[in-house]
């Protein structure tokens, strides 16, 4: 078998899943450096040598995709993979194989269908939450010390300006409130 500089494409169309593994996190390590989503692709790809230990690039076809995704769920800690799990890893691994596309490893990328991520809404806020929240909020505020009656008025305004106005708590992080002069 030949060696296979980086950063070359390779005539070499038998090349194995590990080695082209390799070479796609040193590519990603060069052109993404640092990011966060890279180490979480660093141990997709450790997981997927393990599966496609001996295997051949040529050899991953649509059954194959769909056996390492139950192989995924088999070896998992809880054996079963939430639907943004499986989304995540069915993007990296479209990532992979469009990458070894490009480089001519593979003539054309298997097809398998993408997992849509499961939206995880929290539940609507209506009047009655409303009513209970200020309900609580004002027995809350009832205390001995000043200070801490000061602190706990000051936290109740917080919260009823994001319960009035909808603004997000992290918005309200990175917001800073400027007083103008009045004219």
């Amino acid at each position: 078998m030949t060696v296979v500089p980086l950063g070359t494409v390779s005539l070499n169309r038998r090349l194995n899943c590990p080695t082209a593994l390799d070479e796609y996190i040193a590519h990603l390590s060069r052109v993404d450096g640092g990011k966060a989503s890279l180490e979480l692709k660093r141990q997709f790809s450790e997981r997927m040598k393990v599966f496609f230990k001996s295997m051949r690039l040529k050899g991953i076809n649509t059954k194959v995709i769909y056996d390492f995704l139950d192989w995924l769920r088999e070896h998992s800690r809880r054996k079963a993979l939430s639907a943004n799990s499986i989304h995540r890893y069915n993007s990296d691994l479209k990532q992979f194989l469009n990458w070894c596309v490009e480089r001519s490893y593979l003539d054309v990328a298997p097809r398998f269908v993408k997992a849509k991520p499961q939206l995880n809404r929290r539940p609507h806020f209506d009047n009655k939450d409303y009513n209970k929240l200020t309900r609580y909020l004002r027995e809350f505020v009832k205390s001995d010390h000043p200070r801490t009656v000061r602190d706990r008025t000051m936290l109740v305004n917080y919260v009823l300006i994001l319960a009035n106005t909808g603004i997000r708590v992290g918005t309200t992080n990175t917001r800073s409130v400027s007083r103008r002069p009045s004219a």
